[in-house]
């Protein structure tokens, strides 16, 4: 950043050509980027790895174009002669105002941005658009060069779009007609439109307070260089359920960043603090925090920032919404309650924390045998309870075993999944539940939800197709108690969008769907998971994001926790029903079941009510908005998981982001120390996990390709680069990879 501040400092150093020149500035050395918002190809591309920037005059008067051509250096252009016969060797672009030239950052190096204007529709929008930035090496590029070449351009713009000469105009007044200013603190990004025309008048909160940004080299939240604190932060509205934060400088606008779901914003309550994540226009995800000088502020900007963000998720207004409800939603967004059941079993984590503390052995160099086609990949997983696990790839089916040193084997495969009818297609199920002590696997197939699949892992045929009902299309499945696959029950539940129901393989009907215990409702409640405890309470959540706890099928609810705004993507249970986990796309949401006042206190809200006026107090479980900055993606989480057995107690949750396995240490969680997690990082991602049942040592992880072991003890704690952003691949391994694909 102090090469931005010497460029905004820096005076004119633009000298008109005193003839017909062709080249009017140049950076003699930079790197040539494209940046796409929404490719396969991922957000960030090098062009040109070495390259000459130039505006240069054309034939037309008023007429300029920024060229950029590849560099080489010596005897790379006779190496690469073969290579890249056909490639670009120079990029032009028609100088005007519509390619909106900005100046950016990356890693630490400052860079020149422009549209991709040939990406653009007609109306020039930049919902869409991709974006070229020339990166400067700042250590042989001054800022008086750059500031040589920027005003450069700014005319270049200025004399196409009306056709005369531009000395009559200083480069400070070029800076501020085109928005990079020099009176004020340089903006990181263009300011939305959407921002741009909110009067000064415009807010629904308005608070003092400290700005910082999450430095990956410091590893630390910094101050920007291009301000002093303190800063007026903002919370406006710029359209039906769209609302943005804004950060003011001395009058000046320096960011607007849109509340979206993908904010993951967190406050804190300790430090006064508010945390959020967000993605420049280049594709980078960065952190900022907010701290407060007066809870009383604190409070107030959390309170206004909670129901934008209702807002924005659920489209629905925040004054519609119940009292009670209002403060479900405002509890989850901060992280200082401490559960009640948290102070029990501290020591007890503590011990199971030391013992996973102990080296490891060496990976073994067995090597599993391949099976699927490499075209693809992964899609499921389910552990088994007498050490099986069982993995789904396109038509095929995986069965791996635990051996006793602590690894997997490949025990078995089954390719070309299809029902038992004689002529019967092949299919590519979509989810899998182990049944009848680990004997039967029961498939979903996608181009039939009507009907079950039972197959018999002894032979590996799928010997049974269970009926439903027409009219019911089944989405979810569970076993009717949470360790009911440890015995032969042969039932078991699932859910369509609207109804909760039993499937009897024994009944005589053709439809194996129990229509006396069935649960329909006459609107789509849009039901996406259901799982049960130990006693056969069944809590279901939807693709609203409200959940519902029954004590028996065919039932009314007893209660129905408020949606937060998210999909419930799936949902987890103690044993004893006590805490449930439900997974969103960018946090967990966990709530204690036990009712803590009224005539029902110490029940669990399975089997009783809560009061009208007292809900539960949720915690959203999310990752450090500067650990997701380090991450480099968006938060996509796996369904996350309770560690579980026969007599096992819960102390970890498990989920995945991306490539990373991340662990929650429960008996933390409760305390309210809500970010006490470890994570390990693989080189591709991760599809899903869960725990060895039995133990919460052993974690069984499916990745794209790959299936492996890892011990828990593997997972660290996140503590910078190597912790985050070094694939596992790359260090000492000792997890037990299958060969790739398997």
């Amino acid at each position: 950043m102090q090469f931005m501040k010497q460029l905004l400092g820096a005076g004119s150093g633009f000298r008109p050509p005193t003839n017909n020149t062709e080249e009017l500035a140049q950076l003699h050395e930079g790197e040539l980027y494209i940046l796409r918002k929404n490719s396969a190809k991922g957000s960030r591309e090098c062009i040109y790895t070495t390259a000459l920037a130039s505006v240069r005059r054309t034939e037309t008067p008023f007429h300029y174009q920024l060229v950029i051509t590849r560099a080489y250096q010596e005897g790379e252009a006779e190496l690469l002669d073969d290579l890249d016969e056909g490639e670009e060797e120079e990029r032009e672009f028609t100088l005007r105002e519509e390619l909106k030239p900005r100046i950016g950052s990356f890693e630490g190096n400052t860079t020149f941005i422009w549209r991709d204007l040939d990406e653009a529709d007609s109306s020039w929008s930049s919902s869409d658009e991709n974006l070229y930035e020339f990166v400067v090496d700042s250590r042989r590029t001054d800022a008086q060069t750059f500031a040589t070449f920027l005003e450069a351009i700014l005319r270049a713009i200025y004399e196409q779009k009306h056709g005369k000469g531009s000395e009559k105009l200083s480069f400070d007044q070029l800076r501020v007609m085109y928005k990079i200013e020099s009176d004020g603190p340089a903006q990181q990004e263009p300011l939305p439109d959407a921002v741009e025309v909110v009067r000064d008048d415009e807010y629904l909160d308005r608070e003092e307070g400290e700005l910082y940004k999450w430095d990956n080299d410091l590893q630390g939240f910094v101050a920007p260089d291009i301000i002093k604190n303190p800063i007026e932060v903002r919370v406006v509205q710029t359209g039906q359920y769209q609302y943005y934060l804004i950060i003011k400088y001395k009058g000046h606008k320096i960011l607007g960043h849109q509340v979206t779901d993908d904010m993951n914003g967190k406050g804190n309550s300790a430090i006064r603090s508010f945390t959020w994540n967000h993605t420049t226009s280049r594709g980078q995800i960065e952190a900022w925090s907010i701290v407060f000088p007066y809870p009383e502020s604190y409070t107030r900007f959390v309170n206004a920032m909670g129901q934008c963000i209702y807002e924005v998720q659920n489209a629905m207004d925040w004054s519609k919404i119940k009292d009670v409800e209002q403060e479900y939603v405002l509890t989850a967004m901060t992280e200082d309650v401490e559960m009640s059941d948290a102070q029990s079993d501290e020591a007890e984590v503590e011990d199971v924390l030391a013992e996973d503390s102990e080296d490891v052995d060496d990976e073994s160099d067995q090597e599993a045998p391949d099976w699927g086609t490499k075209n693809e990949r992964n899609s499921g997983l389910a552990v088994g309870h007498n050490g099986i696990s069982v993995v789904l790839r396109g038509s095929n089916v995986g069965i791996f075993r635990e051996t006793t040193d602590g690894k997997l084997e490949l025990g078995g495969t089954v390719k070309g999944v299809k029902g038992p009818a004689k002529n019967a297609r092949v299919f590519n199920p979509s989810k899998m539940m182990l049944h009848e002590q680990d004997r039967s696997l029961v498939l979903m197939n996608p181009d039939n939800l009507h009907s079950l699949y039972r197959m018999d892992l002894e032979t590996g045929k799928v010997v049974d197709e269970w009926k439903l009902n027409d009219n019911v299309a089944i989405n979810a499945m569970t076993p009717v108690e949470k360790l009911a696959q440890l015995t032969g029950e042969q039932t078991l539940l699932g859910t369509s969008h609207n109804a909760i129901f039993r499937v009897d393989p024994r009944v005589s009907e053709q439809n194996k769907l129990v229509e006396s215990d069935m649960k329909q409702y006459v609107t789509k409640n849009k039901f996406s998971s259901l799982v049960t405890t130990e006693r056969g309470h069944i809590a279901v959540g939807s693709e609203k994001g409200d959940i519902r706890l029954f004590d028996a099928l065919g039932k009314n609810a007893k209660t129905m926790l408020p949606a937060l705004g998210d999909a419930i993507r799936g949902i987890d249970v103690t044993k004893d029903g006590r805490w449930l986990i439900a997974t969103c796309k960018t946090y967990l949401l966990l709530v204690d079941t036990q009712i803590g006042t009224g005539k029902n206190a110490g029940s669990s809200g399975f089997t009783k009510s809560f009061p009208a006026d007292a809900k539960p107090k949720p915690k959203k479980l999310q990752l450090r908005p500067e650990h997701v900055a380090f991450m480099g993606a968006k938060i996509d989480f796996s369904p996350a998981k309770f560690n579980t057995g026969l007599d096992a107690k819960e102390t970890a949750i498990i989920t995945s982001n991306g490539p990373f396995v991340i662990a929650w240490n429960f008996s933390k969680v409760k305390k309210g120390i809500l970010d006490s997690y470890d994570v390990k990082r693989y080189t591709g991602n991760v599809v899903e996990d869960n725990f060895s049942f039995g133990n919460d040592k052993d974690i069984i992880v499916t990745l794209q390709d790959d299936v492996l072991m890892l011990p828990k003890r593997q997972l660290t704690k996140v503590g910078g680069r190597k912790s985050l952003n070094q694939p596992a691949t790359e260090r000492k391994s000792h997890s037990n990879i299958v060969n790739a694909p398997f």
